[in-house]
């Protein structure tokens, strides 16, 4: 199996590092926002589909607050409840 490290301009760090199955053509990472599948960089981040769709429509507009006193935990199941604290 042929895996190709591929890392953000600058960074070794192994955080910012994915690597990529040259033979069957996908990421073997998860995603850093939620912990999802990750299909590759968005945003100079390693995030799967759905956050890079959010982060797509909401970066620019922002959200305001959060509901939850701002240290909602962020993953697959609960990504959906506080975009604020996904954002951030």
């Amino acid at each position: 199996m042929g895996l190709r490290r591929e890392c953000l301009d600058g960074y070794r760090d192994s955080s910012k590092c994915i690597d990529y199955d040259t033979e069957m053509h996908r990421f073997k990472y998860a995603c850093i926002i939620c912990g999802d599948k990750a299909t590759g960089y968005n945003f100079n981040a390693l995030t799967c589909e759905s956050c890079k769709a959010f982060f797509r429509r909401n970066a620019l507009k922002g959200i305001k607050s959060c509901n939850f006193d701002d240290n909602c935990v962020i993953n697959l199941k609960t990504r959906r409840i506080c975009g604020y604290c996904r954002l951030k």
